[in-house]
C-alpha cells in the first residue's frame, strides 16, 4: 500500500511540476515578444498550482509521519 500511495503522490507532484514548467516557459517566450502570457495571464493558475503542490506535499508528509508512528509502535511491542 505504501508504494502505491507514494507513487500516486509522486505522479501528482510530477504533473503539477510539468504544468508549472510549461507556464514558466510560455511566460519567458512571451516576454521576448511582448505577448499576453508575460502580462500575468497565467498568474491565477500558477498560484493555484503552487497551492495544490503545498497541499499534496503536506498530505504526503502526514502519511509518512503516520507510517513512522505506526512503525515505532510496532517496534516497541
Amino acid at each position: 500500500m505504501a508504494d502505491a500511495d507514494d507513487e500516486r503522490f509522486r505522479a501528482e507532484i510530477e504533473r503539477l511540476h510539468m504544468r508549472l514548467e510549461w507556464i514558466s516557459e510560455e511566460e519567458a517566450r512571451s516576454a521576448m515578444v511582448g505577448g499576453v502570457a508575460a502580462q500575468g495571464q497565467f498568474y491565477p493558475e500558477r498560484d493555484r498550482i503552487i497551492k495544490r503542490t503545498d497541499e499534496v506535499l503536506d498530505e504526503w508528509a502526514a502519511l509518512i509521519n503516520a507510517r513512522s508512528v505506526g512503525q515505532c509502535q510496532r517496534n516497541t511491542r
